[in-house]
């Protein structure tokens, strides 16, 4: 999880949090969003994702975001998007930026939920360690222990959890 604090002024170019296929990051690719609002901006500071599609706009909002979707960050709400679609391509209406805060201060605590485990990954990218450890790996995968991040799994079953990057079954 990440804290970010965003003073009058201050913003963030719209960007997308998939990652393309040229740049295998620890954890594999980001499937979910979630940015948590921590305090309330008087004027400005909207999370605008330019490719969405508006079906209403219920709140005045700053010029940032002509066209799509703009959400005002109110103190204790969330705002949960996919970045993938169902065939894991990327889903372009999930890009979003952080429009100039115009009066007050924004905080936001944003987490990224991965394709796997990302605390385990680092070790898990190295070509020739895609191997599992234990015979029970296959049996442990089966019954969802990979998906739960099982400390046991993630540190014995790599290649039944398809934790690698090189040489996990297709």
């Amino acid at each position: 999880m990440q804290v970010q604090r965003y003073e009058k002024g201050q913003h963030y170019m719209w960007h997308a949090d998939f990652m393309d296929n040229q740049r295998p990051i620890a954890g594999g690719n980001r499937v979910v969003t979630l940015i948590m609002y921590l305090s309330t901006v008087t004027t400005g500071g909207e999370t605008f994702f330019p490719n969405a599609k508006v079906f209403d706009q219920y709140d005045p909002l700053s010029n940032c975001s002509s066209t799509g979707l703009a959400v005002k960050p109110r103190k204790g709400d969330a705002l949960l998007f996919f970045n993938l679609n169902l065939d894991e391509s990327p889903d372009e209406t999930s890009r979003h930026g952080s429009c100039r805060v115009v009066e007050g201060e924004k905080w936001v605590a944003t987490h990224w939920v991965h394709v796997r485990a990302h605390r385990y990954s680092a070790s898990l990218y190295k070509e020739g360690e895609c191997r599992d450890r234990r015979a029970s790996c296959k049996a442990r995968a089966a019954a969802g222990a990979c998906v739960q991040n099982d400390p046991f799994a993630v540190k014995f079953c790599k290649l039944s959890c398809r934790f690698c990057v090189f040489g996990a079954p297709s």
